[in-house]
This record gives C-alpha cells, structure tokens and sequence, in this order.
C-alpha cells in the first residue's frame, strides 16, 4: 500500500505525500512468542532519506531534485542506508555476560543461535 496518491511511492519522494520516518516504534504486546526489535529495514531508512531531500525542514536540499539512481545524491542516500554497528568511539561492540544467555530468547536455542550468529557476523 503507498501511501502518496501522486506518485504511488510508499515513502514519498515527491513531498506531496505522508513521508515514512525512521527510527520506526517499535511496540511488543504482553505474551509474544518472539519480540520485535527492528527500528527500520533498509527500504524505510532509505526512503525516509530520500523523502528528506523533498523535505521545506532541509533547505539547503532543495536543489538535488533528481531520483535517478545514477545521481551522486542518490548514490550518497544508498551509501548512507547500511547500517554500521560501533560503540560511540568507533569500536566494535561487544555482548555483556548477563545478556549473552538463551534465557532472553525465551529458551529457544535455535533463536539465541540465530541471533548470536548475527552479532558475529555483524560485528566484524
């Protein structure tokens, strides 16, 4: 569903549209077999991005008005869409020991697993 009857996009790039923003709520109701943690994907970031640069609170952006995907703006937006995990001084972050335990998966191994191989993987 879009959300822009102009130009169809889910988060408008022409301004005329409710544009999407991120960080997204995030909201787990009492009693889910899993939590939800996700802020954003990569489509929300990078469409609120792109809906910032048809944005009157960022003037000094009115001029890139292009979306053409070989446009050196666009390319900064791509470029800026990846998400980096660092601790505020640049390093790598680590899991403290009373976080890293299955018991906040709700027991389920193969989740913690999951979770634990993507913390590696990201943090690399």
């Amino acid at each position: 569903m879009s959300c822009c009857s102009a130009c169809g996009a889910h988060a408008c790039a022409c301004g005329c549209g409710a544009p999407a923003r991120t960080p997204l709520a995030v909201y787990n109701r009492p009693g889910l077999d899993a939590i939800a943690w996700r802020v954003g994907t990569y489509g929300d970031f990078h469409a609120t991005m792109q809906a910032d640069l048809s944005s009157t609170a960022y003037p000094a952006l009115a001029g890139l008005r292009t979306r053409e995907a070989d446009d050196p703006a666009m390319a900064l937006i791509e470029a800026g869409s990846n998400l980096v995990l660092a601790t505020p001084n640049g390093t790598n972050p680590h899991i403290d020991e009373a976080s890293d335990s299955v018991v906040h998966f709700g027991g389920d191994q193969a989740a913690y697993s999951r979770a634990k191989a993507f913390w590696c993987d990201s943090s690399e």
